[in-house]
């Protein structure tokens, strides 16, 4: 599963747009975040993936550092991003831009897709994830529009039971 824990993340673009639910258009949003994260989570998403592009190779102890098992890009001849195959649905998301959680914005039931990733040759992964909500208020909207191109703290919560296709 999927999740993302207080990771610092630019929102890249944000899309408020109408979204048909039934015979109603009810206002949504489509917020594109990015974040760097280990190659330990794309495990997430297939547990051969981080094998298919990391060497297991040893790493410099650095002091402080957690080391990372698989640092050294492969040489594939592949061009990034990657998009990963991912739908995630019922995932709450929560966007804190400041330094205090009073101002947090909280997106539920949201759906998660267009997940592309960038490999690096330490060990990261650049993410870039769709977050798409619908039934929000103008208010909130606009509190994610304005910060575009700001970096925001970023928890990704899963639903309790499935949610997710693949």
């Amino acid at each position: 599963m999927f999740e993302i824990e207080d990771r610092p993340a630019k929102i890249v673009t944000a899309t408020p747009r109408p979204q048909k639910h039934g015979d109603q258009l009810v206002p949504a949003i489509y917020v594109n975040l990015e974040f760097d994260d280990s190659n330990d989570r794309l495990v997430a998403f297939s547990s051969k993936l981080r094998n298919a592009f990391y060497d297991k190779t040893s790493q410099a102890v650095i002091e402080g550092v957690a080391p990372i098992e698989r640092p050294h890009l492969r040489d594939l001849g592949i061009e990034f991003p990657v998009n990963l195959r991912y739908e995630g649905v019922g995932y709450t998301a929560r966007l804190v831009p400041g330094a205090s959680s009073e101002s947090e914005i909280v997106l539920e039931d949201c759906k998660l897709t267009a997940i592309r990733a960038w490999m690096k040759d330490d060990g990261r992964v650049v993410y870039r994830v769709q977050v798409q909500c619908a039934g929000i208020s103008d208010l909130t909207s606009g509190r994610i529009t304005n910060r575009i191109g700001h970096v925001v703290h970023l928890t990704l919560v899963a639903p309790e039971a499935g949610g997710q296709a693949a």
